[in-house]
Order: C-alpha cells, then structure tokens, then sequence
C-alpha cells in the first residue's frame, strides 16, 4: 500500500469517525473505488485489510479521548475511588454508581462479543460486497432519522440497568455488519430504551474502547 492511499484513508476514517454513519463501510468503499481506479490494494475482505481498518480504528480512539477527556478523566477518578473503597470497607453513593457502570459497559462489551464473534467470519464477507453496504448503510440512516423525532428520553445515569446493557451490546454486536454504524446504533437502541441523550452518546463512546482494542487484538 502506498503512503498516500493509507493517509487518504486515515483521513476517510477521521472525517466519519465522529459522525454515526459508520466509518468502517466509507473506508471499503473507499478501497473499493481506488481499487476499480487501478490502484493496488488488497481486497477490502482480506484479512491484510481488515486488519488494518482495525488498526486506523485504534488510532482514532486518541481523537475520543480527547474529545470525552472531562468526562473521561472523571469517570476514571471516579471509578478508581469506587474499588479503592472495597479495600477500606467505605461506600460512597458516586462509588456504587461507578462500579455499577463500569460492570454494565463490561456487560455490553460481552454480549458484543458472545453474539459478534461467532459471525465475524460472515460479516467480514461484506466487505466485499459494495452494493450490500450501501443497503446497510441506507438502514442506519432510516434508524438515525427515527431517533431524531424520539420524544425527550427520561433515564438517567442512575437508572441504567442490566437490560439496557445488554440491549447496547447487541446493538453494538449488530454494527459488525459493516454499513451499520457502531456508535449510530449503539446510540440509537440506548435511545429506544428510554437513555437519556448525552448518557446515551457517552456510554456509546465509552465501550468503544475495550471493543475496538478487543476487536483488534482477535484480527487476523
């Protein structure tokens, strides 16, 4: 791969990354274009490829931490004081809030994994099928417009619960299919359970980093 064509696609991968229209189908089609322009690529299903989709993914978790780094910084505080208190015996309310979400992200990202992993080998067929993302990515857009007329969502960070994590995680699970936007679903299904915006687009955010870094770890 040319030096040119992988900072054209770290720049596809950036301009989509924050937008819920899946980044990982703009990145094939992307390929898929250069390709039928005579430029050399391996297929946008190897695993070559694949494992380098992957790969520009992790990068731009740098961007999310960034962007989220308040809220990032303050999860983190606040969730290392939620163990710590195991080990004095104390229990705080914002403790018990944080150990229970980071349990609830870590569910989601399990049930990610129990219903994505088995279908990664199919999935990954897509990819080439250029046609098919494009389908993919027209129901993303009809689920994002149906978000967007949702009346206001009343669940608070307070009230997430177990069925809401696992309903994000299969969600996310759904989003392997490539045209399927990860955070546009996540952030979608967590909406249609009741999530309130911000909560939702935050816990969206936040289970994208162990399920990229998973996701790229299990590449091949």
């Amino acid at each position: 791969m040319a030096i040119w064509v992988a900072i054209l696609l770290g720049i596809v991968q950036g301009i989509f990354m924050f937008f819920p229209v899946s980044s990982t189908s703009h990145l094939a089609l992307m390929q898929h274009f250069l390709i039928s322009r005579g430029i050399e690529l391996p297929n946008p299903d190897s695993p070559e490829m694949i494992l380098f989709d992957l790969v520009v993914h992790v990068g731009t978790l740098v961007s999310i931490a960034w962007v989220f780094k308040d809220s990032l910084s303050f999860y983190l505080k606040s969730t290392i004081s939620g163990f710590l208190e195991w080990t004095t015996g104390e229990r705080t309310p914002r403790g018990e809030l944080y150990r229970r979400l980071t349990f609830l992200g870590l569910l989601s990202v399990f049930v990610t994994g129990a219903i994505g992993f088995p279908m990664k080998s199919a999935f990954e067929t897509i990819f080439a099928q250029p046609l098919f993302m494009s389908g993919t990515l027209i129901v993303t857009g009809i689920i994002l417009y149906w978000t967007d007329i949702l009346p206001p969502r009343k669940v608070g960070l307070r009230e997430i619960g177990i069925w809401m994590a696992i309903i994000v995680g299969v969600a996310q699970a759904m989003a392997l299919m490539p045209g399927l936007s990860r955070s546009g679903m996540t952030i979608a299904f967590a909406l249609f359970a009741g999530m309130q915006r911000r909560w939702a687009a935050e816990y969206s955010f936040f289970i994208a980093f162990p399920t990229i870094l998973g996701a790229t770890a299990t590449g091949n």
